[in-house]
């Protein structure tokens, strides 16, 4: 179901409900090889597969582990604010030298993985 973004926290609500405890590790470090500082690489939106996944995703986990309530809050509020700062970030908040035609296309299948990820929800696909 979450063949990148969402996969780590899908796996420690996982191993969670096994009983097992998840911990922190505070001296522990976490390198990502991001290459540069640019806001699309680092929110993970770079490619039209991993802006489709980041959009989907964000649904499909809160379908799954939210309760009730909290996941219509989440669809209804959290998410459309989510959303509208994905789009800021890929069309006007990073001085990366991406074109535009390529920020619209990145922008678009963020859009449609959101779309997809309400769709998958609403028909039960799940």
């Amino acid at each position: 179901l979450f063949p990148f973004h969402y996969d780590e926290s899908d796996f420690a609500y996982k191993v969670r409900r096994l009983g097992y405890k998840c911990v922190v590790v505070r001296g522990a470090y976490v390198f990502h090889d991001f290459g540069h500082e640019d806001p699309i690489r680092i929110h993970f939106v770079h490619n039209p597969l991993r802006a489709y996944y980041v959009g989907r995703n964000r649904i499909l986990f809160h379908w799954r582990y939210s309760k009730k309530h909290q996941f219509i809050v989440f669809v209804l509020i959290f998410n459309w604010l989510v959303t509208l700062y994905y789009l800021y970030i890929l069309l006007l908040g990073s001085r990366s030298k991406i074109k535009l035609r390529r920020r619209l296309e990145l922008a678009r299948y963020y859009l449609r993985g959101v779309i997809d990820g309400i769709r998958m929800v609403l028909g039960g696909k799940l």
